[in-house]
């Protein structure tokens, strides 16, 4: 298969159909009760559909011998870490800050949860 700049922008285009609907679901409110949840969610199994599509190219190419398929891994890789970036962004920005606020740590020496609050801490005092 001869793999044309058509061809390639067609996959980049439906890399980016999800966040294009998920930005039209919230653009309308339609993205239920809890529309940051949502989002946050969506966002984050849309990483993992992406990151697994651009790691399974290379067992394809290997096993079926479909080397035009190995030019759209570098799209659905960038894809990956484009939807990894939007729900880290939501998850950090969007998340109320009460929430860390009321999380207890824990009483042991491991305070995860209370390294994450510092970190939010000085995330948000530093802008």
């Amino acid at each position: 298969m001869i793999v044309s700049p058509f061809t390639k922008r067609v996959v980049i285009l439906n890399c980016a159909v999800p966040a294009i609907l998920l930005a039209w679901d919230a653009a309308q409110n339609r993205l239920g009760a809890n529309p940051v949840n949502f989002a946050i969610r969506t966002t984050g199994m849309l990483t993992i559909i992406f990151l697994l599509l651009s790691l399974a190219v290379t067992p394809l190419v290997r096993l079926f011998k479909l080397s035009w398929l190995g030019t759209f891994r570098r799209s659905m890789g960038v894809s990956a870490f484009a939807y990894s970036a939007i729900h880290l962004g939501l998850y950090f920005f969007l998340i109320p800050k009460p929430y860390f606020e009321s999380i207890e740590p824990f009483e042991t020496g491991n305070d995860s949860r209370l390294a994450i609050k510092r970190f939010i801490d000085d995330l948000s005092s530093s802008i």
